[in-house]
């Protein structure tokens, strides 16, 4: 008599498995989507807050040489207050400038206090760069801001520069494509 013996159904379990780990909401789905976002969150914080660069690849703009005054208690570095002409005090009244007066405006503000000038870079304090984060959805895995001031800046900013700043450039959707394929060992092909 013949015997035949078969994994079939270790097999079969084995693939059905791999199958759900695969699928929306399933381990190896979860983490493929998260370490996506991991990466996309560095990819653009080295774009936006480092390189200046909006979703298009190209600068974000440039920053204003408009005359400002600039509260020191309201700047990351502390500096000297002093009016238009210098002077640490009102000649009228004696008491101390508040402010400082910065003839080129914002650029040159960045500049005095040490920061990138030459293009938009949009880190001052960090905030924007430091409170984007990775998000859990219902659809898997996003960046945004937990506090609400953030998003709302963000958005304000996006206005200002007449620009889309925070969404992937297309090499970086390539990237996050990569990715997934290669946490879910799909065939490329």
């Amino acid at each position: 008599m013949l015997t035949i013996h078969s994994n079939l159904d270790a097999t079969i379990s084995k693939i059905y498995s791999r199958l759900k780990a695969i699928q929306p909401g399933g381990a190896v789905y979860d983490d493929a989507f998260h370490h996506a976002a991991d990466e996309q969150l560095k990819a653009s914080a080295q774009r936006i807050h480092t390189d200046g660069r909006a979703s298009d690849g190209s600068d974000i703009g440039q920053y204003s040489t408009t005359p400002i005054y600039v509260n020191p208690k309201n700047s990351p570095t502390s500096f000297q207050p002093a009016g238009k002409t210098g002077k640490t005090t009102f000649a009228k009244t004696g008491q101390p400038h508040l402010t400082r007066y910065f003839d080129q405006g914002y650029r040159d503000y960045r500049q005095q206090i040490g920061l990138a000038a030459d293009k938009v870079v949009l880190t001052l304090r960090g905030d924007l760069r430091d409170g984007l984060s990775v998000i859990q959805t219902a659809k898997g895995y996003g960046l945004g801001w937990s506090d609400e001031n953030l998003y709302t800046l963000s958005q304000t900013l996006e206005r200002r520069y007449d620009k889309q700043i925070w969404p992937p450039t297309a090499d970086e959707k390539a990237a996050i494509i990569k990715t997934v394929r290669e946490k879910l060992a799909i065939d490329g092909g």
